[in-house]
């Protein structure tokens, strides 16, 4: 099977994911059962993988990084949740996939590696996207910042993606001392563990039927993703992969439009473009 199949499932997974959060959140769940139901619900999926592979042996290297990996995880993905809870999802997701773009600033601080002229092409179409991205009708040039900086949703879409890009170098140690099908097994394992004391108190929830298939869902949802990026990585090249992924968040601000009605969803679409042939050149290049 090509990996760009196995590609395009993973990022109809990812803009898929934040729509159906949204959509749960409106049904008053709460954002922390919504984050442990994620890896829950996924467990089963993700186990049949990997017993189907088979375990290797495991040292010490591997399970420091996975234990950095699940309690980064930890707050990353409850930082998505809520910045999809508090604001539009056709705002939240691109701006969610902005960690190539702070990994390329970083690199030039702590490496001193200076990026090539077409990734500072893509910071610029980057920026440029999401100046247009909040459609604010106020009037100024930093009204678009100025948005964005007083929104609850997408401060805390900015914490993840910081989160989020350091746990992904984390995520790179476990995986080279373990397997692609292993590895997603247990984090998901010992992440459902770690974060049962933050939604004990509403165990009563937990018991209740609907919030279960709910819950269920997203779980399938996640496995998918999980999956889904594993197979890709295993046939094709890091950067490729997540080209191809991130252009999930085009999926997420249509649904968010058309599904949920978000009243600027149609015109975040063209900006999104922009956001992701600028990641394209970045990762690409």
């Amino acid at each position: 099977m090509s990996w760009l199949f196995y590609a395009v499932i993973c990022a109809l997974a990812y803009g898929t994911e934040g729509v159906y959060v949204k959509g749960i959140l409106r049904k008053e769940i709460n954002e922390y059962l919504i984050v442990w139901g994620m890896f829950l619900f996924a467990l089963p999926w993700v186990f049949i993988l990997a017993f189907l592979k088979g375990f290797p042996p495991l040292n010490a290297t591997f399970w420091f990084a996975c234990l950095g990996a699940v309690a980064g995880n930890a707050f990353g993905f409850t930082f998505y949740v809520k910045a999809i809870k508090y604001t539009d999802v056709s705002l939240a997701v691109p701006l969610l996939s902005l960690s190539p773009v702070l990994l390329l600033f970083t690199s030039f601080i702590m490496l001193e590696e200076v990026p090539s002229l077409p990734g500072i092409l893509g910071v610029v179409l980057v920026t440029i996207g999401c100046y247009l991205l909040p459609g604010t009708e106020e009037r100024g040039f930093l009204s678009p910042f100025r948005m964005i900086g007083s929104d609850k949703g997408c401060r805390y879409a900015i914490v993840t993606v910081l989160v989020w890009s350091m746990v992904a170098n984390i995520d790179k140690i476990a995986l080279l001392h373990s397997s692609p099908y292993v590895y997603p097994f247990i984090t998901t394992v010992l992440f459902s563990l770690i974060f049962l004391p933050a939604v004990w108190p509403w165990r009563r929830d937990m018991r209740n039927v609907s919030v279960q298939k709910k819950l269920a869902g997203i779980g399938f949802i996640h496995a998918v993703l999980l999956i889904s990026h594993m197979l890709a990585l295993q046939l094709t090249l890091v950067p490729y992969l997540i080209a191809v992924k991130r252009s999930g968040m085009l999926l997420s601000v249509l649904l968010g439009w058309i599904l949920l009605k978000e009243r600027k969803g149609g015109g975040r679409i063209l900006p999104s473009a922009i956001i992701l042939c600028g990641l394209g050149l970045i990762i690409l290049f």
